[in-house]
């Protein structure tokens, strides 16, 4: 039984240990704030690469030509990376809308490129600006981004920025399973390090990146990086190391995503690079990544687990044993409240949280296991 009461001592420090982290997040992430500065704005290139997007590409252009940033100062550069589908009659008829609206169409890929960083230098290409902006096609700008961000950008002399978009929800599928995944990767990262500039810790998210137009050139652009499938957190670990000015910003009320659409494609996306996200690159780092995530999806259930065991064998009285089920319980208190306030679900999925978490203890090594076997597969292309 002593080892019992021990174990049930370090699952405490264990739960401690993972509130500490969460409110440690939240009070260290840095929220976009809303720019009200519309004189002398500078030109500014949107580029969004696009494969196999006839289902996005109306409503992603849609949203950019929306701003209240003056359209005649956004060059919009839609680069098609030899989609099959839809796409290119979709952005040409939108071209009939918008005079700022170019074409690209990105050549074969050549050998040694990733799809979505050749297609990015291929739209670069007929940049005219200040300021590069390279999002995806499932993400959405709402009205008042892009004064915001150059606002931001200008105000701190940045280098490289990028935006934690709104995550949205819609299929059962992803709000089973995103929630526990996203909030497993966050417990990985420290927002108070990544601001510093003396740590060499870094992050960027791919889905929405702006750069100085001086500094990406003299960082070498996409070119620089043509083989990284993970091409977001490369730039960000080579300006930071290089001196630039970096940082990521959570921009909830102003960008919104959707990801994928259904279990498979969750499964599909996070399969490419999951160990990429966590950092896991060796063979120690992967099984204390994927450790973790474990210990996060069975530890809490361990509580009750263990502490019915103690009070049958009259190891603990009535009244502790009450208090180590209330433990859990708090828990899944503060869960609750981040899930349902942050990504605004029903608080019924939150019963497969554990199950979120324990397929991103899976996809750790799975994503690993990919990279190896060259199994990374992404809009029919292998890495």
């Amino acid at each position: 039984m002593i080892i019992l009461i021990i174990l049930y001592l370090l699952f405490t420090l264990f739960v401690i240990f993972l509130l500490y982290k969460l409110v440690k997040i939240m009070s260290n992430r840095e929220l976009l704030q809303l720019g009200k500065d519309i004189s002398n704005l500078p030109k500014i290139t949107v580029v969004i690469p696009m494969r196999n997007e006839e289902n996005n590409v109306v409503a992603c252009i849609e949203s950019v030509m929306s701003q209240s940033y003056p359209l005649h100062q956004i060059q919009i550069i839609a680069v098609n990376d030899n989609s099959e589908d839809n796409t290119v009659p979709l952005i040409r008829e939108l071209q009939k809308k918008y005079a700022n609206l170019e074409l690209v169409n990105a050549p074969k890929l050549p050998d040694g490129w990733v799809g979505k960083n050749f297609a990015c230098f291929s739209g670069i290409k007929q940049a005219s600006a200040d300021w590069f902006v390279f999002m995806d096609a499932d993400t959405m700008m709402l009205p008042e981004l892009l004064v915001s961000v150059v606002n931001y950008s200008m105000q701190n002399k940045m280098d490289m920025l990028s935006l934690i978009p709104f995550q949205q929800m819609q299929s059962q599928g992803e709000k089973i399973l995103l929630p526990g995944i996203f909030f497993a990767i966050s417990l990985s990262m420290d927002f108070s390090k990544i601001a510093n500039v003396d740590s060499p810790d870094s992050i960027a998210n791919g889905q929405f990146i702006m750069f100085n137009a001086k500094s990406y050139a003299e960082m070498g652009g996409h070119e620089a990086i043509k083989n990284i499938v993970m091409e977001d957190m490369e730039f960000a670990r080579r300006f930071k190391h290089a001196g630039k000015k970096t940082g990521i910003l959570f921009a909830d009320k102003f960008l919104h995503t959707r990801m994928y659409d259904s279990v498979f494609t969750v499964w599909k996306g996070f399969a490419k690079n999951m160990f990429e996200i966590m950092d896991a690159k060796t063979i120690p780092s992967l099984i204390y990544q994927t450790g973790t995530s474990l210990l996060q999806t069975f530890g809490a259930t361990m509580f009750p687990v263990i502490a019915w065991i103690l009070y049958q064998d009259g190891s603990i009285d009535s009244g502790i044993f009450f208090l180590a089920l209330f433990s859990p319980l708090l828990l899944v208190s503060v869960w609750i409240a981040s899930i349902v306030s942050y990504y605004k679900i029903n608080v019924f999925y939150f019963i497969f949280f554990p199950l979120g978490i324990l397929i991103h203890a899976i996809l750790i090594p799975v994503s690993y296991y990919n990279k190896l076997k060259h199994h990374r597969e992404w809009k029919g292309r292998f890495y």
